[in-house]
């Protein structure tokens, strides 16, 4: 699982937002020693504006390391990723990026951390030594990974991207996370699922 959603956020791995702003699907692009163009400001403003709920970045720059990719489907909520810094490139194997941010709808927890944390009304899940961290707030995930650093500092720099308001670091743009499904919850080892924070457990599900 978590090298799964590392690769996935590290790696380039759907397509580059266009400049329509039509619904973009998330595919796999062949291996590639050429790493994408950044996303220039007339994308992020279509990104923006056309999302129908709130997605999550570091800005345009974090920490010295410019956005340099970036992906996006309109759904409600969107799917997002932004990836920052210098990719490294391989023949084969594709490019990786230094950090990257995702915010996800498929909320699928990282079961080797139990470690819990409250950013503002959000619940973290990782720990302190993590390569990556999982914010929950309202109905997505947001999952952070580095390559390098960890994580944490740049949680706390999450910034809110919606209808073209640029709101800047701020907590008050996170909500309390929605509680699992039952659907999601199937997912989960028993032994998980029983130390999950209250605000996350799901109600009764059939044949639990």
């Amino acid at each position: 699982m978590t090298s799964r959603l590392l690769r996935y956020v590290l790696a380039g791995c759907a397509a580059l937002i266009a400049g329509c702003g039509s619904d973009q699907t998330a595919t796999t692009p062949p291996p590639t020693t050429v790493p994408d163009k950044p996303p220039t400001a007339g994308q992020l403003a279509q990104m923006r504006s056309t999302a129908a709920a709130p997605f999550f970045w570091l800005g345009q720059r974090y920490a010295g390391q410019r956005l340099t990719r970036a992906t996006f489907t309109a759904t409600d909520p969107p799917d997002s990723i932004f990836q920052y810094g210098t990719p490294t490139c391989k023949a084969g194997v594709g490019c990786n990026y230094d950090l990257g941010v995702a915010t996800l709808r498929d909320r699928e927890p990282v079961t080797t951390q139990l470690c819990w944390r409250r950013l503002g009304p959000a619940l973290v899940l990782g720990c302190d030594q993590a390569t990556a961290l999982q914010v929950y707030t309202g109905a997505v995930e947001v999952f952070l990974s580095s390559r390098a650093a960890r994580p944490a500092r740049a949680a706390l720099a999450l910034r809110l991207k919606t209808r073209g308001t640029a709101t800047g670091p701020r907590l008050d743009g996170l909500a309390a996370p929605k509680p699992f499904t039952c659907e999601e919850a199937k997912r989960f080892p028993a032994d998980f699922r029983a130390r999950l924070p209250a605000s996350l457990a799901p109600g009764a599900c059939p044949g639990s």
